[in-house]
């Protein structure tokens, strides 16, 4: 939620380290996932050449996407301690019902959103 991504561009650095990487996965190592990563990511342990020109092409959101994943899921309890689902909203989710639009947080905003789904 603190940064502005533009697909078209290469996958940028960690804002909150300037890295590239989670630890733990700096080098894909468990079985099979180099090379699965391989056939859409280009160079394994950089960032360069992960832009998207074209959305609808799944190998070029795939090789945006993975990287990304890669790199921030491990944003801190700062970043990711914000649910976008109250409670309620996950429990309808989960018994085949939508939430009424007008009870989600839209357009996302961390702070509004963050008191709204506590």
């Amino acid at each position: 939620p603190d940064e502005i991504l533009f697909m078209h561009e290469d996958v940028p650095p960690r804002p909150w380290d300037q890295g590239t990487w989670a630890a733990g996965l700096e080098h894909l190592t468990l079985p099979g996932l180099a090379s699965l990563y391989a056939t859409f990511v280009p160079i394994a342990d950089s960032l360069n050449g992960t832009a998207a020109t074209d959305w609808t092409s799944l190998a070029q959101r795939m090789r945006y996407i993975w990287p990304l994943f890669r790199g921030r899921q491990d944003g801190g309890v700062s970043r990711n301690d914000c649910p976008p689902f109250s409670r309620a909203q996950v429990d309808a989710i989960w018994s085949g019902h939508t939430p009424p639009e007008a009870t989600l947080c839209l357009p996302y905003d961390l702070a509004s959103c963050c008191a709204a789904t506590r």
